[in-house]
C-alpha cells in the first residue's frame, strides 16, 4: 500500500514538480477541455511532487463551493443506487420515503458523503491549513445542500431496479466505486457511475446514470451547479462512449435519451444523428491530438488570462502567470501579489516591495498583514525573501499610508526565494 503521508517539506516551499507529466494515453472531456484552455495548468496539475507526498498530481486546494457540489453529487449517486436497487423509481413513491428513512434522510447521507470527502483528503498536505476552516462552512451549509440534493432527486424519474450482474459485482467488492478487472456487459437495470470507453480513440468517461432495458439506453449527468454549454458537449462524449464502448454494450442498444439534471429541473439534449455523431467523434479525436502534442512538447505552453488564471489550482507554480500579472485584471475583492520582504513590523506584519501584481505598480511598497491564529508559513519568512501570494484582500492605508495586503483563510503562499 503506498504511504501517501507528506515528506517534512511544506508545500511553500515547493517551486516544481520532481517528475514532469506527460499526455496522458486515455483522454478524458475534463482534460480536453482544460489542456484547450491552457496546457500548462494541466501538465502541472498533473506532474508528479515526491517532495511533498506520494499522491498523484500536484496537491488540491478544496474550497467551499467545490466541496458543497462534490458532497451533493456523490450523496446524489449513493440516495439513486439505493432507491434502484429497492425497485423505487421516482422520489414520489410512498415506498421512497421509507428506503429514505432507513438511510437516515437527506442530510445524513450529506453528512456521511462530506465525511467520506474529508477522510479522502487525510493525506494531502494541502488540505490541512484549510480542514477545520472549511469544515465549520461546510456544516453550516447544510441545508442549502440538503435543498439541493433533494432538489435534483425530485426532477428525475430512473428504472425501478439494478441489473443482477452489476449488483452482485458491486457486492463483491470491498469499495463501492472500486473498478472490476474485467469490464461486464450492462443488462437492464439502473447503474450508477459507470465507466465507458472508446478504445481505438482512446477516450474514458464515467457516467453519473444510466437507464437500461431492450429497448435502449437513457444517460443522465447530474450537475449540482449552474448550467454550461460545456454539460452538453460532456453528454455527447458519453453518447460516443456507449455506442463504440463493445465491453459495455457489445448489443449495440441505441440512445434513447440524453439529459442534463440540475437543481432546477432536468434540459434534455437531442440524440445526435448517425452521420451528425460519426463528424463529432472525428472532430473530438483531432482536438485530443491537438492537446496531447501541447502536452507533450519541449516546452508546455501556458495561455495567462483572468478567466484561465483565476480559479487555477497551479498558478502558484506558474511562472507565466506571474509574469503576466500587470496585464491581468485583478478580482476587485482578491489580489495576488508577488512580493519581496523588507522587514518585519511586530509579530502579524511585514513590510515588503511589489514585484509582480494586478493591484500594484512594480516596487510598491506594501504591508503584508497575518490574520490572528493565521498562516502556518508565517514564522518562516526572512529578509530578502521573494514570495507569492493569493488571495489577499487590500486595505486602502494603514496608519503610514501604506497599502495593506491582508492575508485571508483562503490564502497561500509559494516561496521562489
Amino acid at each position: 500500500m503506498i504511504d501517501n503521508r507528506p515528506t517534512s517539506v511544506p508545500i511553500w516551499r515547493v517551486t516544481e514538480p520532481s517528475e514532469q507529466a506527460h499526455a496522458p494515453e486515455w483522454m478524458s472531456f475534463h482534460v480536453l477541455k482544460e489542456g484547450q484552455r491552457c496546457p500548462l495548468s494541466v501538465a502541472l496539475q498533473r506532474s508528479s511532487y515526491r517532495q511533498l507526498w506520494d499522491g498523484s498530481g500536484y496537491p488540491t486546494r478544496p474550497n467551499a463551493a467545490a466541496v458543497s457540489g462534490i458532497v451533493v453529487h456523490e450523496a446524489a449517486e449513493a440516495v439513486l443506487k439505493v432507491l434502484a436497487e429497492a425497485g423505487v423509481s421516482s422520489l414520489m413513491q410512498p415506498t421512497a420515503m421509507k428506503v429514505l428513512k432507513e438511510l437516515g434522510g437527506f442530510t445524513k447521507v450529506l453528512e456521511s458523503s462530506l465525511g467520506e470527502f474529508f477522510a479522502g483528503q487525510r493525506n494531502n498536505p494541502r488540505f490541512e491549513q484549510f480542514r477545520d476552516d472549511l469544515f465549520r462552512n461546510l456544516h453550516l451549509k447544510l441545508p442549502q445542500m440538503r435543498a439541493t440534493l433533494q432538489a435534483l432527486l425530485v426532477s428525475h424519474i430512473w428504472a425501478p431496479a439494478a441489473s443482477v450482474a452489476e449488483t452482485q459485482q458491486k457486492k463483491t467488492s470491498s469499495l463501492i466505486r472500486e473498478k472490476s478487472v474485467q469490464r461486464t456487459s450492462l443488462g437492464s437495470g439502473t447503474f450508477v457511475e459507470i465507466d465507458l470507453q472508446d478504445s481505438q480513440a482512446k477516450w474514458r468517461g464515467r457516467v453519473d446514470l444510466l437507464n437500461v432495458d431492450d429497448d435502449g439506453c437513457d444517460i443522465t449527468d447530474l450537475k449540482s451547479g449552474v448550467g454550461l454549454e460545456e454539460h452538453k458537449e460532456q453528454l455527447l462524449v458519453y453518447a460516443m462512449l456507449w455506442n463504440k464502448d463493445t465491453d459495455r454494450n457489445p448489443t449495440q442498444v441505441p440512445i434513447r435519451s440524453l439529459q442534463i439534471v440540475y437543481a432546477n429541473g432536468a434540459v434534455a439534449v437531442a440524440i445526435p444523428s448517425q452521420t451528425q455523431m460519426q463528424a463529432f467523434r472525428t472532430a473530438l479525436i483531432e482536438s485530443s491530438e491537438l492537446v496531447r502534442s501541447a502536452l507533450n512538447a519541449p516546452v508546455v505552453m501556458a495561455n495567462p488570462s483572468q478567466a484561465n488564471c483565476r480559479y487555477c489550482p497551479v498558478k502558484l507554480l506558474c511562472g507565466p502567470y506571474w509574469n503576466a500579472l500587470p496585464s491581468i485584471s485583478g478580482d476587485e475583492h482578491l489580489s495576488d501579489n508577488q512580493v519581496r520582504m523588507i522587514e518585519a513590523r511586530g509579530d502579524r506584519s511585514w513590510l515588503a516591495t511589489i514585484t509582480a501584481s494586478a493591484s500594484f505598480p512594480i516596487n510598491q511598497t506594501v504591508i503584508v498583514r497575518n490574520y490572528e491564529g493565521g498562516k502556518t508559513f508565517w514564522h518562516e519568512l526572512s529578509v530578502g525573501l521573494s514570495v507569492r501570494l493569493t488571495n489577499g484582500l487590500l486595505s486602502s492605508i494603514d496608519e503610514n499610508e501604506t497599502p495593506v495586503i491582508n492575508l485571508s483563510m483562503m490564502s497561500e503562499a509559494l516561496f521562489v526565494e
